[in-house]
């Protein structure tokens, strides 16, 4: 073999060593970051641990406590393409980014650390507590000694929020942390005399604490009494004097007013009334009528006697015995009723005399009131509600132009109208009994129904007036005009709305009276007293009169009415028919009906009948039943008398404030914290492409040279640039700094805000190489590839021609 052989083959085999070498070097190169695809395995991580708490580390074991990733570990690099909330916790002084996929706790890299970083420069970080809806979660974990519940860190220590209520919280509540205060009478005396405040040091590490409800002491105490005392303050201690009238509205005294005012429903006063918290107390004995009297001559409302404060009552009757009272006879309205006849609809100012006006509502069925006629209020009952068709009995006078004597017996029982059957017709009437097919409708018994001519006669007549309950007010509405109906005009139907008479011009309608259109079936009932005017001496033959007319009472309509007066039968109108009258003159004592005199009131009250100043009462009952036309007379020209009587109502306001008291030892409070921030998305990066051995580049080309500002010297051409140096293969990153333990893991510096996700990745390098000895970017391969590949290449073509020639 020649020299030149020699050397050829020399040279052939040093590039085929220098080309492997190179080739394999490349292989070995750890990259920055990851494209999106690219799995890492963590399977050659040694010595790998993770503690009860759920955390992993890559930096072995340190502090007492064991991190570590779980072998076997597969993690994707991902894109940011939406905002991402980073929940992270923080322990021995270093970041842990909790990891979705893993449910753990990893340690964050140094992206990470300045991601989180810049989050608490900006005050981006929020802290999360576990809520108190998962309570037994913390209550389980610290039970079982861990340290995390899913994504929060349990902490015990006093730095959470105090004020946030919806804390999951775990604490020692054993009674051992607590005071027995049987134990303490020294301190109950001292905390019940006031001497003691809440957070007070009670000596053995006590603190007191007072509550203002009895659910806010721990509950493992508020069910034994040696644990808590109750402190009763009072706040109240005196005795209010106040009356209520009958629609329930309260007023109390007022020592500063001299008055009563009136009392609100948020008053505690208006709570103890409702549930009858109170002493009712009149004024008794006939001396006493004077200062009433005086009272109400000079218009005050109340009176005090012997330093007690007392309330006039105005009633149209005395029903107590050894009452003091005054009786004011002839009440008039000075002023006659404007009754407005040729002015546009409107209601027009009403008053009530001292009676009792009661209406009633009823049905057979509430959808249709003739479709069963034994049912709804006619259930087990003699007296029926119907327009008569195919029911017949005593009660039901459809066919006749009259009413119907005798379906009623002469004297009221118990108060109401008895059936000649001998069933009670209270069911109708009495607002205590409840039936089906009833309702009560109004609680103000002093209905304003009535007119005046400002003489002392009070009346109603649907021929002139319309009338119509108003239920806000609790009060009848009456107007200036009738309604008209498709049969006569002014017709009594008070439980419909307006709109069914009035157009909204105020116009009347020409309404039909058919069952299904207007409110039929319903009841009224009125009572007053009298007092049966005249000289006391009886001789004047005045009786019966005011001011030289004769008292009277009149009634016009249609169905049933009866009057009775001292509870005997005095006008029997009874039955269903079209309209009838009655009157009853108690100068005369006729009894008129339709016109004609049919009895007198000797015959029915006895040879006293118009004795001078007797009181007596009246009572009315009125019923609509027949479905059909509805209408109604009333006047009153009665010496019907006003008592007025002295009452106070007093409640001894004795309440008290209560407290409770406890007291406890510091124990750890156990809570749930993570904290987090938002990444905003950031473009996704795409794969890096193998980069191509950089190109030397070509020289600048000359300038040319600067033509001259001033006329002067010309300026001389710039030398041509030097060509730039070709271009240097990148520097090798820097690796991140590995563990002392002997862990060969390398956090990659993969940044969440550059759209990838922190890592770990293991760098497969013996523990006698250099690790900044390598090349460390994709570049670098690049490079190292081809110069591999071109000796490789040389070495081959070379080896051709030596065998060839």
């Amino acid at each position: 073999m020649s020299k030149d052989h020699k050397i050829t083959k020399f040279f052939l085999f040093s590039n085929a060593v220098l080309g492997g070498f190179f080739l394999w070097n490349s292989q070995i190169i750890l990259a920055d970051t990851i494209n999106t695809s690219d799995k890492v395995t963590l399977s050659q991580i040694s010595n790998s641990d993770t503690d009860q708490s759920g955390i992993q580390s890559d930096q072995g074991k340190s502090n007492n406590s064991n991190y570590s990733i779980n072998n076997n570990t597969t993690l994707t690099k991902s894109v940011t393409t939406q905002n991402q909330n980073i929940t992270f916790i923080e322990k021995d002084n270093q970041y842990y980014i909790y990891n979705n996929e893993s449910k753990n706790f990893i340690l964050a890299t140094p992206s990470q650390i300045q991601d989180i970083n810049n989050a608490k420069n900006t005050n981006s970080i929020q802290n999360n507590y576990l809520p108190v809806d998962r309570q037994n979660e913390l209550d389980n974990a610290v039970n079982e000694k861990q340290n995390t519940v899913d994504d929060y860190q349990i902490k015990h220590d006093d730095g959470y929020d105090k004020n946030n209520g919806d804390i999951a919280l775990h604490s020692d509540e054993s009674k051992n942390n607590y005071l027995n205060w049987s134990d303490n009478t020294n301190l109950v005396n001292k905390l019940q005399s006031g001497e003691l405040k809440a957070g007070d040091d009670l000596g053995n590490g006590y603190i007191l604490h007072i509550v203002d409800q009895l659910s806010k002491v721990p509950a493992s105490i508020n069910n034994d009494t040696d644990y808590y005392q109750t402190i009763s303050k009072k706040i109240n201690d005196q005795t209010i004097y106040f009356y209520a009238d009958k629609n329930g509205t309260l007023q109390k005294w007022d020592d500063s007013k001299q008055d009563f005012s009136d009392v609100t429903k948020d008053d505690q006063l208006y709570s103890d009334y409702k549930n009858e918290s109170y002493n009712t107390e009149y004024l008794n004995g006939d001396s006493r009528n004077a200062p009433i009297a005086d009272a109400v001559e000079n218009n005050k409302n109340y009176i005090i006697e012997n330093g007690i404060v007392y309330k006039i009552i105005k009633s149209t009757k005395i029903d107590k015995d050894n009452l003091a009272y005054y009786v004011k006879y002839h009440p008039t309205d000075p002023v006659a009723t404007n009754t407005m006849i040729d002015e546009p609809l409107q209601k027009i100012n009403t008053t009530n005399p001292g009676i009792d006006v009661s209406l009633s509502d009823y049905w057979i069925d509430p959808n249709s009131e003739n479709s069963k006629i034994d049912e709804g209020i006619n259930k087990d009952h003699d007296l029926k509600f119907s327009t008569g068709g195919g029911y017949k009995n005593v009660y039901m006078n459809m066919n006749h132009s009259s009413a119907t004597k005798g379906i009623v017996t002469d004297e009221l029982v118990n108060g109401y109208p008895q059936l000649s059957s001998g069933q009670s017709l209270n069911y109708l009437f009495d607002s205590e009994v409840s039936v089906d097919g009833k309702k009560n409708i109004n609680s103000n018994k002093l209905l304003n129904l009535f007119t005046t001519d400002g003489k002392g006669k009070y009346s109603f007549n649907s021929l002139n007036n319309h009338a119509a309950y108003n239920s806000e007010t609790d009060q009848i509405d009456v107007y200036n005009q009738p309604d008209v109906s498709n049969h006569n005009k002014g017709q009594f139907f008070p439980l419909n709305g307006m709109q069914t008479f009035f157009d909204v011009k105020g116009n009347p309608k020409k309404y039909d009276i058919a069952p299904s259109k207007v409110n039929h079936y319903f009841g009224v009932t009125m009572s007053t007293s009298y007092v049966q005017s005249g000289r006391a001496d009886g001789n004047g033959g005045d009786s019966g009169q005011i001011d030289g007319k004769d008292m009277i009472t009149e009634f016009s309509g249609d169905d049933d009415f009866w009057l009775y007066i001292d509870n005997k039968l005095v006008l029997d109108l009874g039955g269903i028919h079209p309209s009838q009258s009655g009157q009853i003159n108690f100068h005369t004592g006729d009894i008129t009906e339709n016109g004609k005199i049919v009895k007198s009131l000797k015959d029915i009250l006895g040879q006293n009948w118009n004795r001078v100043n007797a009181e007596h009462q009246i009572k009315m009952f009125y019923l609509e039943r027949g479905n059909w036309e509805s209408n109604l007379k009333v006047g009153f020209y009665l010496n019907i008398p006003d008592y007025y009587y002295a009452q106070r109502l007093n409640h001894e306001d004795t309440r008290v404030e209560n407290s409770y008291a406890y007291a406890d030892k510091p124990v750890d409070v156990f809570y749930a914290i993570n904290q987090s921030f938002a990444l905003k998305p950031n473009e996704p990066t795409k794969p890096n492409e193998p980069s191509k051995p950089n190109e030397p580049s070509k020289p600048n080309e000359p300038t040319k040279p600067n033509e001259p500002s001033k006329p002067n010297e010309p300026t001389k051409p710039n030398e041509p640039s030097k060509p730039n140096e070709p271009t240097k293969p990148n520097e090798p990153s820097k690796p991140n700094e590995l563990n002392k333990s002997n862990n060969s893991i390398t956090p990659l510096a993969s940044s969440l805000n550059k759209g990838t996700v922190s890592l770990f990745k293991v760098a497969p390098i013996e523990n006698k190489r250099e690790l900044n000895s390598l090349p460390q970017t994709s570049n670098d391969k690049n490079d190292l590839s081809v110069i591999g590949f071109i000796l490789l290449l040389v070495t081959g073509i070379g080896t051709f021609f030596k065998r060839r020639f």
